[in-house]
């Protein structure tokens, strides 16, 4: 069984953890003891593929562009969104109103997590995006790639962009270049 990790997912009594076995097409959320809480059906993410946001679960299919979103305690997704692309790493910001997706191409795209509406698309990288994070409460948005490059995004600026036709595309605040190997993590 492969799995895919996921950030845990916090209740007031218990941890719990999220994984996905991509070739059963269902996710589960576990708890401390390893026991199925939920079901989450037609999952099939790749690496980094899956995302929790406060009570939704995020998932990217690994061999097709839909990013799927379950909620409301149902096994089957409440909706489906197509990417213009297949997606590598998502994430859902902690307040659960945006999801990031970095894609192979390394294009990033920005989502409106209760519509699934898009919201921004930018080049991000040269290569494909490998990791994505968030930090300072959600201030900003971290990029890794295949590129060796490593981009800090202010998210002001990203929902800035996104809410005007005629705004440039969107700039790093810091870039960092000295990896010689993709980045894998942040």
């Amino acid at each position: 069984l492969r799995a895919h990790l996921a950030s845990p997912v916090l209740r007031p009594t218990a941890a719990m953890l999220l994984a996905a076995a991509p070739e059963q097409g269902v996710a589960h959320l576990l708890d401390e003891q390893g026991q199925v809480v939920r079901s989450f059906k037609d999952c099939r993410p790749g690496p980094r593929g899956l995302c929790t946001a406060r009570a939704a679960v995020v998932s990217a299919e690994a061999s097709r562009s839909f990013t799927h979103v379950w909620a409301g305690g149902k096994e089957q997704p409440q909706y489906r969104c197509q990417a213009p692309e297949r997606l590598g790493p998502i994430l859902a910001t902690s307040d659960a109103a945006h999801v990031v997706g970095g894609a192979v191409s390394g294009k990033l795209y920005l989502w409106q997590l209760s519509t699934g509406r898009l919201l921004l698309a930018w080049n991000g990288h040269f290569r494909g995006v490998t990791a994505l994070a968030t930090v300072a409460a959600d201030g900003y948005l971290v990029t890794a790639g295949e590129d060796a490059i490593l981009h800090v995004w202010s998210f002001a600026s990203l929902l800035s962009a996104a809410a005007s036709d005629a705004a440039p595309p969107p700039r790093a605040l810091r870039t960092w270049t000295a990896h010689t190997l993709s980045v894998t993590d942040v």
